[in-house]
């Protein structure tokens, strides 16, 4: 590391390592000038056009060592703190960035070079990376590298928020030339993480970066016209002013970048996004940037013209990808994985109160995977926001797609903003909520290459300069750009996506009128998803969980059937684990017999070809083994057949969703002394919700209620052999709409 007296320094744009001095000869510094053996040299950026190759610096190597300079001007600013990171980071020296040395925490970036031979750890606040502070203010900040506002960051480089309340803003005028490789990715990331006491799940540690430019916005002060100079608007947390009338404004660059366990609170009122790109114009360069475990969104753009390609966003607690205030820019290959706290995967507006405000945000997103929240939406598209989407792969989302607000109004329009997609599977319990004009369902019906089944697509040509034309959907195809650089585990998927059997089943030889079969057995431990485009055939107890322990959840697309492949085959939802079953009216979800898919059955007389649906809840029942008490976590009890314990203390117990069920032809005799019910609920909660449901000629009783608290809604027992209706055990449930019709 150098300390370094500087008057005028050599610092130029994008990183390649040389030996390099001041002026046309290494000999010939001028009086009062240090000359820097070992720096970033970089080339300026090119007016937009990047070079197709993802990767066309030259490769410094793993390891290189880079030394950091610091300017004599900062030295009571940045200083050895006598710590240590931890083995993960290489046991390097933690520097302090002290925020309240500066003047309103204003940083002249001139000389100075974050090596990656220490670890710099901001702390006391906001680091402004600011004009204000002595460096040159430049729309263009990377024209005259003499002069301009630019932070330099060497590939490898780890810099750490201390707390909750730092962050690093970049602001108008300045630049961030952070140039990793995938061997030596920059880091920024939490101080608890450098001293490796940051756990896997842990979110809000530090603030984030902001990067703040001189392109348009539409969110102005009171008088000013979008995208104009005078539209400008001050970031959430006081995070600096942004906005202009310069779309290809240059914030500098961010390659090879991971981001990790920030967006904190920084006040009631407002967290910080991982990255915000705030009025960032299209000359600033994004490449190969995650975003991982952000308390707030992953990345959010607020207006303005970048662009990115190779984005990883990774367990992020809200939307994984927001934008808003008109931002136009695109995005190829982006990889978004979410975590059950998460929130949408993208969350998209133009501007609210206004949502006709120009410039309209209107981007365009190709080759991208989303892992999703099995609670909520993928897309969620409103207050006029346009979009074009291709080549994307959207699963495990409770809703594919939602849209809102006057953004329904383009679905498919022929001038911008529109809302267009193509080349795109959708493989979601719900492909589309809140859609009670048909105007979605309508539009994808009709839309180019697009499944709401999870069934292949083929690719689409964007056909702008700043795609690549692919041959695949998804955000990875033969080469896993996303190893080496992101957070370790951090990205489950890493190969092109699989349009045969869900994971978790398993293909059949065999087909049923050309449909293809997966088959499931043994116990699922994890989420699983059935799509409508298969037939799925139980081998065998089924069981979805432990008891209480690895928990899953089994999710049905509508349209979706289920069969039993023999009399001993029958489903078992456990404790703690749950069936999500999203039929429709016109689109239930079926569970019946392989005779019935074969057109082999008689509606009136078969029964008992398959076992049936039993679901395990905890909540209370009265039938108790010895010494315990009923209603209590010790009262629990064993389903018939070998069915899975049931019955707890939890009123308000979940086991999930049943809508639009038809369970037919089940119940059949599992050993001499047990048959089983159409649908068992055993110890099922008042969490769980039953609505239009059906069990049609069981061999055993239609539905049997085994203590617990669940009700249901719109019922319907037909043919059932036994009794149609049961209960026992204690059960507190109420129905209402109960059809039952017997025969003879």
């Amino acid at each position: 590391m150098k300390l370094m007296n500087v008057s005028k320094t050599c610092i130029f744009a994008v990183a390649a390592f040389l030996l390099a001095s001041c002026g046309d000869d290494g000999n010939n510094a001028s009086p009062g000038t240090v000359v820097v053996v070992e720096q970033v040299v970089v080339d300026p950026p090119d007016n937009g056009n990047p070079d197709p190759d993802p990767d066309p610096d030259p490769d410094p190597g793993e390891g290189t060592p880079v030394d950091s300079v610091i300017p004599s001007a900062l030295a009571g600013v940045i200083s050895d703190s006598g710590e240590t990171a931890s083995g993960e980071f290489d046991n390097k020296p933690i520097f302090e960035i002290d925020v309240t040395a500066l003047t309103g925490g204003r940083l002249d970036p001139a000389g100075l070079i974050l090596g990656n031979d220490a670890v710099f750890s901001v702390t006391g606040g906001a680091l402004r990376v600011s004009a204000a502070a002595g460096g040159a203010a430049n729309p263009t900040a990377l024209e005259n590298p003499d002069t301009n506002c630019v932070l330099n960051v060497a590939p490898g480089a780890v810099i750490a928020g201390s707390t909750a309340e730092d962050f690093i803003v970049v602001e108008q005028g300045c630049a961030i030339v952070a140039n990793g490789t995938a061997e030596q990715p920059i880091v920024f990331t939490a101080r608890a993480e450098v001293e490796g006491t940051a756990e896997d799940g842990d979110r809000g540690l530090w603030g984030g970066l902001v990067i703040n430019g001189y392109a348009p916005i539409n969110d102005c002060p009171e008088g000013a016209t979008g995208g104009t100079a005078a539209c400008t608007k001050e970031g959430e947390a006081n995070s600096g002013t942004f906005g202009g009338d310069n779309p290809e404004d240059d914030s500098g660059l961010l390659r090879y970048v991971s981001v990790r366990f920030a967006g904190s609170n920084v006040d009631p009122e407002n967290q910080l996004n991982g990255i915000a790109f705030q009025g960032v114009g299209s000359n600033t360069v994004v490449e190969y940037v995650q975003v991982h475990n952000n308390l707030d969104d992953g990345i959010e753009f607020f207006g303005g013209t970048v662009s990115a390609k190779y984005v990883v966003l990774t367990g992020n607690a809200d939307d994984s990808l927001d934008w808003t205030d008109g931002w136009t820019g695109n995005i190829q290959y982006l990889y978004i994985e979410q975590t059950d706290s998460a929130d949408n995967a993208i969350e998209a507006d133009n501007r609210e109160g206004d949502e006709g405000a120009t410039p309209t945000s209107n981007p365009t997103i190709s080759n991208m995977t989303v892992i999703g929240n099995s609670g909520e939406n993928a897309l969620r598209l409103r207050r006029g926001t346009g979009l074009t989407l291709a080549n994307t792969f959207v699963d495990g989302s409770a809703t594919c797609i939602r849209v809102d607000g006057t953004s329904r109004d383009i679905l498919g329009a022929t001038a911008d903003p529109t809302i267009t997609i193509q080349g795109t599977s959708f493989a979601c319990a719900e492909t589309h909520r809140n859609d009670s004009d048909g105007a979605v369902a309508a539009y994808l019906e009709t839309a180019i290459n697009v499944s709401t089944n999870g069934e292949s697509v083929d690719p689409a040509n964007i056909g702008e300069a700043f795609f690549d034309n692919t041959d695949f959907i998804g955000a990875i195809g033969a080469d896993n750009w996303t190893a080496g650089w992101t957070y370790p585990g951090s990205v489950s998927v890493t190969t092109q996506p699989d349009f045969g059997c869900p994971d978790g089943t398993n293909p059949s030889a065999e087909t049923i009128n050309g449909q293809r079969i997966c088959q499931i057995s043994g116990t699922v431990t994890q989420d699983l998803l059935l799509t409508a485009n298969n037939l799925y055939q139980l081998v065998g107890n089924v069981q979805i969980g432990g008891d209480n322990a690895d928990s899953a959840v089994l999710t049905l697309q509508a349209g979706t059937t289920v069969f039993g492949g023999s009399p001993e085959s029958f489903i078992e939802i456990s404790r703690g684990s749950q069936i999500v079953a999203n039929g429709t009216r016109t689109a239930p979800v079926v569970f019946t017999a392989e005779d019935d898919l074969q057109g082999l059955t008689d509606i009136t007389s078969d029964r008992g070809l398959w076992g049936g649906l039993v679901i395990n809840g905890n909540a209370p029942i009265n039938d108790c083994p010895q010494g315990a008490t009923g209603g209590t976590a010790e009262c629990t009890k064993e389903g018939e057949a070998n069915s899975g314990t049931f019955g707890g203390d939890d009123t308000e117990d979940s086991s999930g969703k049943l809508n639009y069920v038809v369970v037919k032809y089940a119940g059949s005799n599992v050993d001499p002394e047990n048959q089983l019910n159409g649908i068992a609920f055993q110890g099922v909660g008042s969490g769980t919700e039953v609505n239009y449901v059906q069990v049609h000629n069981n061999l055993d009783d239609g539905i049997e209620f085994f203590g617990g608290t669940v009700s249901a809604k719109y019922v319907v027992l037909t043919g059932n052999a036994d009794d149609s209706l049961d209960w026992t055990d204690g059960w507190q449930g109420d129905i209402q709409y109960l059809l039952i019709q017997q025969y003879d």
